[in-house]
């Protein structure tokens, strides 16, 4: 993991490059001078016999377990090394005063020595500066504060601002007091020796305190400029604060007071904290702004060959106003071999920017499982990689050599940011489950590359988590170059395990989901595993746009090679507007089953335009395949379908809206390109309008059940076609609009039923157009050997005109399906077509019951016929059921079948021409018996 690296790179380097510098070190004499505020209990400063570079601190006031030590000046030159001595086994804190008005200088050792090993406190409210060179030699816990003074329960202070000789402070303190205006900062630049890890594994940097006990700065402002901070196994306290307190327990855990006014904290240029170790201790930072940028590292876990089945990382807790994390890193982690829990990364701010290859999150490396990451931003969060490109994010993720589960993100904030490259991810590489993805917010962005995902990735054996987003508004896009921008739950191809779940909204409704410019929601199984379901509840709008892009923009839930089962894909919206080439689908590629994809759509469900783009040469030319078909270009719309090498059935697909609009090029398909058979497609809209094949199209505008030869192959497909089922008030087809089950393959096409109360009305258009005429109809296209399906139609009034055709057709050797219409009117105008037709196999009946009337008018036809290629064949039959057929001039039935054409009791001519066929005897119509062949030649 590049983690792990840059941690031990950077560890390693400074360290080494701190050796050089101590080597040769400038010394100076020590500038510790005590003052006169303990009496005859002054502190003493003794220079050591053999080298006066070292000096012993003496004296003091002995208050129960602490000792009080007061100073005006207190400073340790470089090379220089100040010790304070405990004198009895009681003490257990040493704490010493600044009083006068200069910052300290550590430029040397500080330390402590004698009969205990005491906590160390430096208290100086002019700010403290510990210099590249500066080291720590402390017996136990250290803490270095611009505080006023130190509060003690109820015993009292000892104050640096306000100094008398402290009373009777027997306690341990617990408060750190800060009431003067603008209190000293404190800086730690040192980047000094700080020894290995407890494996010898690593060099470390820095000041360093023995392992488990605790370091803790608390000032005005805390500035670590390329100095490190290490507590193995302990805990690493920082708070910045300009007035108020901070509030100290027994076990050392802080918190800020009440009506505290706070500073800032920085870690810039490579400076590092690190409280790793056999139980990783706590790291814990609280400011009004938190800055780590240039490098710099936070980290926390369990270190290399360290840690039990039993051990438990403390957390990284971020509390601030702002937070920014720039090309730095913050983890909670088990390093490799390492064994245990890593504890949870807990951020808590208004404001949180994660910019330019910057990475926060919990990982496991090792054995163990990781905690969880808990982020709170009141205002906004940034994940952004606008400089360098690099990858930026939040992750909880599990490595190649772990073996653990990965927890949770969850993350609640008002606007939520993602672009150019930054993530927000919760993977399994190795043995174990990747943790849910969580986020509440009022506006999600993710953009330009940006994603957010859960995955078992490369060989990893786990789950993929679920991901659950509740925001208002979603825009997801691919940006100007269409880079692959997504909000995914998957399984590698060499993976294992349950592909996870995708819910927007469920558990409060979003208002509006944008996918646009090459963006995509998916579920991907390429492994073994169940897909998981896309779930989208959004109250106004859901809109997925392809408007200029080169990559689908697409929400896909995929069943591949080695799936078992691909998930749901539902959407519950008011508006569903489909454009410009994207696409809505469920796909099977495997042997596993693709799952369905259910629509419903309060007002309307609009499928506009197709993706006019393609694949280009060096030349900026268009690349055609071998049938002159662009590569590369999509219709857009709604798909349910096994793909090329699918053995699994794909989903249904269903429908529901007051409103169904298809134009421009979009489709609504069920179809197999495979083995495996396609599911149905069932649509119940009261109103339904399918019309404009553009003519620069190479696909049509429609609704289709297919059985496809996928592009670039030879091979037929051998899965049967879907069912089509629509229940309208109206459907519409004009302007090239289609709607038709079709077999191209070895497999049958379905059965296309559709029940329109109102009426269905086929137009037609200029013939110049590609693929212009519109028609519903059922087909056997050329070389295929699969049945036609069959037509069934039920509605009120039926008009079919200009050129529009109502047809059952076999082109190849499969048998065409016959055609079933009941209406109340059946009406064909103006060229317009209902046919049965074959070239060298049988086709199917046509089958017409009309309670009133048939019209034909201006060269309009109804023809069964077989053997056009002269290859045999018998055509269907043609029964009309009806009161009066109304044929014009020019007007045909025809049959090459043997059987009758029109069972007629007579005939009668209108002044005007008009061929009236009656269907039964009346009183008023003896008219002797014409055959079926006088009829159509009238």
């Amino acid at each position: 993991m590049s983690g792990n690296s840059q941690w031990r790179s950077h560890w390693y380097i400074v360290a080494a490059s701190s050796i050089a510098l101590v080597s040769s070190p400038v010394q100076a004499q020590s500038n510790i001078v005590p003052d006169n505020t303990l009496g005859k209990e002054a502190s003493v400063v003794t220079p050591n016999a053999d080298n006066p570079l070292i000096e012993q601190i003496t004296g003091g006031a002995q208050r129960g377990q602490n000792l009080f030590h007061s100073f005006e000046e207190f400073n340790v030159g470089e090379g220089s090394a100040v010790y304070f001595s405990s004198p009895n086994a009681d003490i257990a804190n040493i704490l010493s005063r600044v009083t006068g008005n200069n910052a300290s200088e550590i430029f040397g050792a500080l330390g402590t020595s004698g009969a205990s090993q005491p906590d160390l406190f430096l208290i100086n409210p002019n700010g403290i500066i510990f210099g590249e060179n500066a080291s720590l030699n402390v017996g136990g816990s250290f803490f270095a504060t611009t505080a006023d003074s130190i509060q003690f329960d109820e015993e009292g202070f000892f104050s640096a601002s306000d100094p008398e000789t402290p009373p009777l402070l027997t306690v341990q303190p617990s408060a750190f007091l800060f009431n003067q205006i603008n209190p000293g900062t404190i800086t730690n630049l040192s980047t000094a020796n700080a020894g290995t890890d407890p494996t010898a594994t690593a060099n470390l940097f820095g000041l360093r305190v023995p392992d488990g006990e605790n370091f803790s700065l608390f000032g005005g402002d805390i500035e670590i400029n390329s100095g490190g901070i290490v507590a193995l196994d302990g805990g690493i306290n920082i708070a910045a604060i300009s007035s108020g307190g901070v509030e100290l327990d027994s076990n050392y855990n802080f918190g800020i007071a009440d009506n505290s006014v706070r500073g800032n904290v920085s870690l810039t240029n490579q400076a590092g904290l690190l409280s790793s170790g056999n139980n990783g201790g706590k790291i814990a930072i609280a400011a009004e702004n938190i800055d780590i940028s240039g490098n710099s590292t936070v980290f926390t876990g369990i270190l290399s060959n360290l840690g039990s089945t039993e051990a438990q990382a403390d957390n990284i807790v971020l509390d601030a106003n702002n937070i920014a994390v720039d090309s730095s890193f913050v983890f909670n982690r088990i390093n490799e071999n390492a064994t245990g829990k890593s504890g949870d990364l807990l951020i808590n701010t208004n404001n949180l920017s994660i910019t330019n290859g910057g990475r926060i999150g919990v990982l496991t490396l090792g054995r163990g499982d990781t905690g969880d990451v808990i982020v709170d931003a009141s205002e906004l969060i940034t994940l952004d990689s606008t400089d360098t490109g690099s990858f930026t994010g939040i992750l909880a993720q599990t490595s190649e050599s772990g073996t653990g589960n990965v927890g949770q993100i969850e993350i609640e904030t008002q606007n939520l940011n993602i672009a150019n490259n930054a993530r927000i991810a919760t993977n399994t590489f190795g043995v174990g489950d990747a943790g849910d993805l969580s986020i509440q917010a009022q506006s999600l962005k993710i953009v330009s590359g940006a994603q957010l995902s859960t995955s078992s990735l490369d060989r990893g054996q786990g789950n993929a988590g679920n991901i659950a987003i509740d925001a208002n508004n979603i825009l997801l896009d691919g940006g100007e170059n269409n880079i692959f921008t997504a909000i995914t739950a998957s399984i590698d191809t060499e993976a294992s395990g349950e592909g996870g779940k995708i819910d927007i909204g469920s558990n409060r409704s979003i208002e509006r989901l944008t996918v646009t410019n090459g963006a995509q929601i998916l579920t991907n199984i390429f492994g073994n595993g169940d897909g998981g379901e896309i779930t989208i509840n959004a109250s106004e709008q859901v809109l997925v746009s392809g408007e200029n892009t080169r990559v689908k923009a697409d929400l896909v839930s995929t069943a591949n090679s080695n799936g078992i089962q691909g998930g749901n894909l539902t959407i519950d919206t008011k508006q569903l507007v489909v454009e410009d080439g994207a696409q809505v689908s469920t796909t099977t590629f495997g042997r596993g089953d693709a799952g369905n994809l259910i629509v419903n759509a309060s007002e309307f469900v609009e499928l506009r335009g197709e993706d006019n783009n393609g694949v280009l040469d060096e030349n900026g030319n268009l690349v055609v395949d071998e049938n002159g078909i662009p590569i590369g270009r999509f219709p857009g719309g709604l798909f349910a379908q096994v793909d090329l090498n699918g053995v699994g059935r794909g989903g249904n697909l269903t429908i529901n809206t007051p409103n169904l609009s298809i134009s421009d090029g979009s489709k609504v398909q069920v179809a197999t390109f495979g083995k495996g058979d396609a599911g149905e497609l069932n649509i119940n809209a009261e109103q339904i309008n399918i019309f404009n094949t553009p003519a620069s199209s190479i696909f049509s505008t429609g609704i289709f059940g297919s059985v496809e030869i996928a592009p670039r192959t030879i091979d037929l497909p051998e899965g049967n076609g879907g069912d089509i089922n629509i229940a309208t008030s109206q459907l519409n087809v004009a302007n090239g609009g289609k709607v038709s089950v079709t077999t191209r393959g070895i497999g049958n096409a379905g059965t296309l039923n559709i029940t329109a109360t109102d009426s269905i009305r086929i137009s037609g258009v200029d013939p110049q157009l590609n693929n212009g005429d519109s028609l519903i109809g059922a087909d056997v296209t050329e070389n295929a050997t699969g049945r036609g399906g069959d037509i069934n139609i039920v509605t009120g009034d039926l008009t079919i005109s200009d050129r529009a055709d109502l047809t059952v057709s076999s082109l190849g050797t499969g048998r065409g399906g016959n055609l079933t219409v009941r209406a109340n009117n059946l009406t064909l105008d103006n060229n317009a077509a209902i046919d049965a037709q074959t070239l060298t196999t049988d086709v199917g009946n046509i089958n017409l019951s009309v309670t009133d009337l048939i019209t034909l008018n201006n060269n309009s036809n109804i023809t069964a016929t077989a053997g056009t290629a002269q290859a045999g064949g018998d055509g269907g039959n043609i029964n009309i059921d009806t009161l009066f057929i109304v044929a014009f001039p020019d007007d045909v039935m025809v049959s090459t079948s043997e059987e009758r054409v029109v069972e007629a009791k007579g005939w009668r001519t209108k002044p005007d021409g008009t061929v009236v066929l009656v269907a039964e005897n009346t009183p008023s119509m003896a008219i002797p018996w014409l055959d079926s062949y006088s009829c159509n030649t009238l």
